[in-house]
């Protein structure tokens, strides 16, 4: 009797172990779940965090990773060859360290080197060495020598520069170039010099160095020396014009030489058979010399002062 109620007594003792068991391990699992979903109400419920306005350690390396997955230039290639730009060697993106030759054109980002093509050859990014072909383009820096039978164009994005020699059939266009531009046609150049060599026209908002073409035509200021049939436009110029027409927008420091001279303002000297200006300092020599103010020495068949008490005299006037 005794032995059946302490197994009865042990029955009961593993009973309620094994159900005082199970409500653990079921509070456990209770517990995790709560503690799972947790998170994710806080996440749903809590606003995005703004990372310029609230920043963390971190986010500057994840915005460093995606600048840097997103930049050009990933892979560098020593050789590229190319039928057609897209159809190459490499892509858009990558960099060219020592020679890249194409048929009808290739695009890359930055080339070093030797870059040759039947047609045309695009940078997007910066260029050194020597490029060969009918055109050659560079949208960013660049240095050394540009031949192409038709055109060149260098430094297209803004604030790009180039230097060395630009040498085309048809025409040489830069932003910013320091050396000579040769073409048959024209050249352009923002901003440069010291040489432009064209039979037809050269161009440049601001130039130091010398031009000579047909047609020279300016922007802004030029420094240096024009030779042409025509030489006008500059805001300011400082140096020697040299051509039938000479004509500044504005002031002039200097010569010019020719059949007709106009300046706005001048200080030096205008030598023609026509020399005009509204405001003269130095001296004007030729058939006819007219001017609002005069500061200097006119020698002329007929001179003519504005603003002079005998605006019109022949052979010579000096005012000082």
């Amino acid at each position: 009797m005794n032995a059946f109620a302490r197994l009865l007594r042990s029955s009961a003792i593993s009973k309620s172990a094994a159900s005082s068991a199970a409500a653990f391990l079921l509070c456990l699992f209770a517990a995790s779940s709560a503690a799972g979903a947790a998170p994710l109400r806080r996440g749903a419920e809590a606003p995005q965090r703004d990372p310029a306005s609230d920043p963390r350690p971190w986010d500057h390396l994840r915005a460093a990773r995606a600048e840097h997955a997103s930049a050009p230039g990933r892979s560098r290639l020593a050789v590229a060859l190319g039928l057609a730009p897209g159809v190459q060697t490499g892509d858009a993106g990558d960099d060219v360290s020592a020679l890249r030759i194409s048929l009808l054109g290739a695009r890359h980002h930055n080339v070093s080197g030797l870059d040759l093509s039947l047609f045309c050859n695009i940078t997007e990014g910066d260029q050194s060495g020597a490029q060969f072909g009918a055109v050659n383009v560079v949208d960013g820096d660049f240095r050394a020598v540009q031949l192409a039978w038709l055109a060149n164009a260098s430094g297209m994005r803004k604030g790009a520069s180039g230097s060395g020699l630009q040498l085309a059939a048809l025409g040489n266009f830069a932003r910013s170039f320091s050396g000579p531009q040769v073409s048959l046609l024209w050249n352009r150049n923002t901003s440069g010099g010291p040489l432009q060599l064209a039979l037809v026209a050269n161009l440049a908002d601001e130039f130091s160095g010398v031009q000579l073409a047909a047609l020279n035509l300016d922007g802004k200021r030029i420094h240096g020396a024009q030779i042409g049939l025509a030489n006008a436009g500059a805001e300011s110029f400082s140096g020697t014009q040299f051509g039938l027409f000479n004509g500044v927008a504005g002031s002039l420091d200097g010569t010019q030489i020719g059949i007709f001279n106009s300046a706005t303002s001048f200080a030096g000297l205008q030598v023609g058979a026509i020399n005009v200006a509204k405001k003269a300092t130095g001296w004007q020599v030729g058939l006819y010399n007219g001017a609002r103010t005069l500061d200097g020495v006119q020698i002329g068949l007929l001179n003519h002062v504005s603003d002079a008490s005998a605006p019109w005299l022949p052979l010579f006037r000096m005012t000082f």
